[in-house]
């Protein structure tokens, strides 16, 4: 396949996502061996969640210095449909955001004039500090705005680099018919990990994986490493997007992980599920923190640090069991595609 050429290796696996080591090894550590890296031979598109490169297969062609290839590439990825296999569209080659069927991403302005109508809407600033605990400090610093469309509240989800990939569109109090969070159409998949630019600092104490974009901001306002995922909690880790980000966190070279997930039937599959895999990148192992074995009513990890603090939940953390790191295996499959119990 032209496309393996491209890349130096075998794109592996049946479906139109493959895990690749990266392009570009000089800007890994270690070379990127634990493959950070996508191609996607149905949108042909390739991403590195590691050192954020990303692009159509001409730029991807004119980066490693074979551009005279790209017609070749394009014809071979294209002629694949004739066999029942993905088929490469045209006017997706370039970038996912070119795709005609993705509403475009804001630009620069669009974003900044969201986060000034956040910053002088009191209202909707009174309900993030009373319910969500996340002051206007916060809110500045990862540059949380106000939709001008539908009065959702707006999350940049940016690469590693600071480009931006998607912005999720959180809505406080949903109808019943309303979805609580969406992403700009087109540019929701694969998950990313957020903030990313928490992932580029050294790291001390133990890194907290959560449940959703607004625990994670209170976590890190409240001097705790946190990120989430821009997908569901059952979502598995076993996906191209979630090897990714195994990879990339496994780079961090962490000792302990603490899984933080709802106190509901969903959340602590999740987390059960979650540490399981999570236990696979670190060098002691894995917490699967359940805040309150009481309840089941989605009481989270933010209604937790309003009520009691930090420093509460750091001790918690400490008491709970340290399930010990383990390489997942087949047998582990189930359970972290979210199929087991």
């Amino acid at each position: 396949m032209k496309a393996e050429e491209l890349l130096g290796q075998e794109l592996s696996g049946s479906g139109p996502e493959h895990a690749i080591r990266c392009v570009f090894p000089e800007r890994h550590i270690h070379d990127d061996r634990n493959k950070s890296a996508s191609f996607n031979t149905d949108k042909g598109t390739y991403f590195c969640h590691g050192c954020g490169a990303s692009g159509g297969i001409k730029w991807l062609a004119e980066e490693i210095g074979q551009p005279d290839v790209v017609r070749e590439v394009l014809e071979d990825l294209g002629s694949l449909s004739d066999n029942g296999g993905p088929r490469v569209r045209r006017d997706r080659v370039e970038s996912p955001a070119k795709d005609a069927a993705a509403t475009p991403l804001p630009t620069a302005d669009e974003i900044q004039a969201a986060i000034e109508k956040l910053q002088k809407h009191k209202k909707v600033l009174d309900w993030f500090i009373g319910k969500r605990g996340i002051n206007a400090d916060t809110l500045k610093q990862f540059d949380i705005g106000l939709s001008s469309t539908d009065e959702r509240v707006t999350i940049p989800v940016r690469d590693f680099d600071g480009s931006l990939l998607n912005v999720r569109r959180y809505k406080p109090q949903p109808k019943d018919d309303e979805p609580k969070m969406l992403s700009i159409k087109g540019h929701g998949s694969p998950w990313r990990l957020y903030p990313a630019e928490r992932l580029l600092g050294p790291f001390n104490g133990v890194l907290i994986v959560c449940a959703g974009e607004l625990d994670a901001l209170l976590a890190i306002q409240e001097g705790l490493p946190a990120i989430t995922r821009t997908t569901g909690e059952n979502s598995g880790w076993n996906s191209e997007a979630g090897k990714a980000a195994l990879s990339v966190i496994a780079q961090l070279k962490l000792r302990r992980i603490a899984v933080i997930f709802d106190c509901d039937e969903a959340g602590r599959k999740g987390a059960k599920n979650a540490a399981c895999a999570l236990s696979s990148v670190v060098s002691e192992g894995t917490y699967n923190v359940d805040l309150d074995r009481s309840r089941n009513d989605g009481y989270d990890l933010t209604d937790y640090l309003i009520e009691k603090g930090a420093g509460k939940l750091s001790e918690l953390i400490r008491t709970t069991e340290l399930n010990p790191p383990a390489r997942l295996t087949d047998n582990d499959v189930n359970l972290v595609t979210g199929s087991a119990a």
